[in-house]
């Protein structure tokens, strides 16, 4: 069935010009997803008959009931990024109830080094509810590290947003940095208001937990590795260079010896009054690249803030290091023209031999 005949389908529905137009523009959103580039990456697209009946289902007569992977990330990123954040994630719409709470996993969305999970908290009873209110009554809410599920080491990190606070709910947006590999495919998140790490524990204990699938689409490209960038400690070489909408992921080694030893002296010669400084400890300012900048097809640049730095370190000589810059909003990578790291141009294009070959596989296959 065509786009024409769903039209006219919703035509013969008792429905007004505005609520038509709205559910037509929600469906070409839907049908745009299945159609864009790397659709091998995507999600299995529900078809769109069945959204049209979903949509019909869902239709009150408060107005349109569907909410998107987009709808439920916009009190973080904002309405103007629906499109590729669509692109990025899946709805999920697990929950567990408890003590009149519930806590809900509403949509995911990631790369191959991070999964967002966008959750909501809601009273039941309908009565208001704020992260305030919630913290006064059960204490805070914490990472259940007893209820976690999937495998590998990796970091969390939790973010709150409220955009109407007279309602009976608040968001929580729960960050996983990790593999995706090592993500199982169904996993456990768990949350408590019992943190072991604090003596003021509330006495009555209160946990939630959620079973779901990790199965965002996961849009990451890999650029050519091999150049190399200048930074204070010499020139490094970059090994992986990882495009996501979402953000970079760098590692790379110095070929010439890198110690310890020489990050301090360098750092002491620069009269460097860092933390690391006082702490007698290697700046990654010095030996990891820092200047990280998106070059847009518009002509427009954005500074990328780097972190989640790291290096491995063999007998004092550095073997490795590691950076994670994040976008602070999503970016199309039909938007990107290139990437400059420390004044080394990579253009979205130059991709490694051995990705285009996995494309060009899951192209055809």
């Amino acid at each position: 069935m065509k786009l024409e005949q769903y039209r006219a389908e919703l035509d013969g529905l008792r429905f007004s010009e505005e609520d038509k137009d709205r559910m037509m523009d929600r469906l070409m959103i839907a049908q745009e997803g299945a159609s864009a580039p790397h659709a091998h990456a995507r999600l299995r697209r529900v078809p769109m008959l069945a959204v049209l009946l979903a949509a019909l289902l869902l239709f009150t007569a408060g107005g349109f009931a569907v909410r998107m992977v987009s709808d439920w990330f916009a009190p973080r990123y904002g309405a103007a990024y629906h499109g590729i954040i669509n692109e990025l994630g899946a709805l999920v719409g697990v929950s567990d109830t408890h003590d009149g709470i519930t806590i809900t996993a509403d949509a995911i969305m990631g790369d191959r080094h991070k999964a967002l999970i966008a959750l909501t908290v809601s009273r039941d009873n309908g009565e208001p509810l704020t992260r305030e209110m919630f913290e006064e009554e059960f204490g805070s809410i914490s990472l259940d590290l007893n209820a976690l599920r999937f495998g590998g080491s990796g970091s969390h990190s939790t973010r709150y947003a409220d955009e109407v606070r007279e309602d009976n709910r608040f968001e929580m947006y729960h960050e996983i940095t990790r593999e995706r590999s090592l993500l199982n495919r169904e996993i456990t998140l768990g949350f408590t208001n019992q943190d072991g790490r604090k003596e003021d524990c509330p006495a009555e204990a209160h946990s939630w937990t959620l079973e779901f699938t990790v199965d965002y689409p996961d849009c990451t490209v890999d650029l050519k590795s091999g150049k190399t960038v200048e930074t204070p400690m010499g020139e490094a070489t970059i090994d992986t260079v990882e495009l996501s909408p979402l953000g970079l992921y760098l590692s790379g080694h110095y070929e010439e010896a890198v110690t310890e030893q020489d990050v301090l002296d360098r750092m002491q010669e620069d009269g460097a009054d860092s933390y690391y400084a006082k702490s007698n400890q290697p700046d990654p300012e010095y030996y990891i690249p820092v200047e990280i900048v998106v070059n847009k097809t518009d002509g427009t640049t954005r500074t990328v803030p780097v972190e989640g730095r790291g290096a491995s370190w063999t007998d004092g000589r550095l073997t490795e290091f590691r950076c994670r810059p994040e976008f602070t909003a999503p970016i199309s990578l039909d938007d990107i023209e290139s990437i400059s790291i420390n004044g080394t141009v990579w253009a979205v294009t130059e991709r490694s031999v051995w990705a285009s070959l996995k494309n060009f596989c899951k192209n055809v296959i």
